[in-house]
C-alpha cells in the first residue's frame, strides 16, 4: 500500500491495476466500520502480491485527493456515484492521464450494513467486502487477461440474455457502478 499526498503524481508503473481510496474527510476514517474496512483494504493490498497497487492519502490530504478524483471529467450521473464514500476507484492507467470517458474504471463504494442498502443499491457491506477483495486479488494474480475486458464480455452476454437477442460489442469504456450482488456474480464467473 502506498500513502501519498497527491494522486495525480501516482504512476501505474509495473502494476496491472491501481486502486485509489476515496474518502470524504478525516472524520469518515474514524467511523468504526471504516476502520474495519481499512484493515480489509490493507489485507487486500498485501494479497495483490505486487500485481496491483492500493493508494491512499495521508489524513491531512484526504480532501485534496478527493478533489483530484472529483475534478476528472465525469458525466453527471457517474459523478453522483463517485461522490459516495468511502470508496475505491480501480483504473489501469496513470492517475494524471486517467479520463473516465476514455479509460477503463470501476468504482466500488461501501456501506455499514444491509440497513443502508435501500438507497445505496450499488454498494458493498462490510460482510461483502472481504469476499470482494479476496476475489479481485485472486483474479488479478491468476488471470493473464485484462479484467476489464472479461467483465465487459460477461456484461454484454448478460445484457443479451435479458434482451433475448444479440448485442454488439461496441462498448468503448468500462464504466461501472453496479450492485454488489451482480458484481460478485461476475467475479464468480471469472474465477
Amino acid at each position: 500500500m502506498l500513502i501519498a499526498s497527491k494522486y495525480k503524481e501516482i504512476e501505474k508503473g509495473k502494476f496491472k491495476y491501481v486502486f485509489f481510496l476515496n474518502n470524504k474527510d478525516d472524520y469518515e476514517n474514524r467511523i468504526n466500520f471504516v476502520e474495519e474496512l481499512n484493515i480489509l483494504i490493507e489485507r487486500f493490498s498485501e494479497n495483490l502480491a505486487n500485481q496491483g497497487l492500493v493508494v491512499k492519502s495521508y489524513n491531512s490530504s484526504i480532501r485534496n485527493v478527493r478533489e483530484e478524483i472529483l475534478d476528472k471529467p465525469w458525466n453527471p450521473l457517474r459523478l453522483e456515484t463517485i461522490k459516495k464514500t468511502p470508496g475505491i476507484l480501480m483504473i489501469d492507467t496513470d492517475f494524471d492521464e486517467f479520463n473516465p470517458n476514455k479509460n477503463n474504471w470501476i468504482y466500488f463504494y461501501f456501506i455499514r450494513d444491509q440497513r443502508f442498502k435501500k438507497n445505496r443499491g450499488n454498494s458493498f457491506t462490510i460482510e461483502e467486502d472481504e469476499e470482494l477483495f479476496d476475489k479481485i486479488a485472486k483474479i488479478i494474480i491468476e488471470e493473464k487477461d485484462d479484467i476489464f475486458k472479461k467483465i465487459k464480455s460477461i456484461l454484454i452476454k448478460e445484457k443479451a440474455k435479458g434482451l433475448g437477442k444479440a448485442v454488439t460489442k461496441e462498448i468503448i469504456n468500462c464504466t461501472m457502478a453496479i450492485s454488489a450482488d451482480k458484481f460478485l456474480n461476475l467475479l464468480n464467473k471469472l474465477i
